[in-house]
């Protein structure tokens, strides 16, 4: 009898054969290799048929509820965020943050709640988000606002085995919503092509109030 992935790790479903695990993760790097130049070049229809097949292939072998099954409904919600489809966004990570949430991994989980956020202001609901964001405040828990930031990036997670939590006094909050914390002015720069739209609309609605 081959040696079962389970007896690897509890990732892992029962049925799964190490060697049919191994062919799924190698596909799945393969995948995400494809769908970084999918984002690179722009391609938003492939960027999220690559996430869904991603998904695909970790349901085959891990169980469902598994961290690398959280991580394929982020990246879904990643995909969809991007082609504007916010409703679908909403819940593909919703399912991201139930499953990390449940989980020990709380890198994942914090990125997807940030994602979550991020989701909410194109919605326009910057208060939501707010609220959302501050409540990793008292434990030294948050992100930086800008999906761009260095301290989230493949390489520094790779390098740092994780990515950098911040204190919310080592953040800045934008001084017009203060609804959104950046840890640089080159993040909040990067980050106000997207933000300034739900967040001039955000100021506009309290001034006229």
């Amino acid at each position: 009898m081959p040696p079962m992935a389970s007896s690897i790790h509890p990732d892992f479903r029962d049925d799964v054969t190490v060697a049919q695990a191994r062919a799924a993760d190698e596909k799945t790097e393969r995948l995400f290799f494809e769908q970084q130049v999918a984002k690179r070049a722009g391609d938003m229809d492939r960027y999220l048929q690559l996430a869904q097949e991603m998904l695909q292939t970790r349901l085959g072998v891990y169980k469902p509820d598994s961290m690398p099954v959280g991580d394929a409904w982020c990246l879904i919600g990643s995909a969809y965020r991007r082609e504007s489809k916010l409703q679908e966004a909403i819940e593909a990570t919703e399912k991201s943050i139930e499953i990390h949430a449940a989980g020990d991994n709380e890198d994942n989980f914090v990125l997807a709640r940030e994602q979550f956020c991020l989701i909410l202001e194109d919605m326009e609901k910057l208060s939501d988000a707010k609220e959302i964001r501050l409540r990793g405040a008292s434990t030294g828990r948050m992100v930086c606002s800008s999906p761009q930031c260095h301290f989230q990036s493949y390489d520094f997670r790779l390098l740092n085995r994780g990515i950098r939590l911040f204190n919310l006094t080592e953040l800045h909050g934008c001084g017009g919503c203060r609804s959104a914390f950046y840890c640089s002015q080159t993040c909040q720069k990067q980050e106000w092509k997207r933000h300034k739209s739900p967040c001039k609309k955000y100021v506009s609605s309290k001034t006229e109030a």
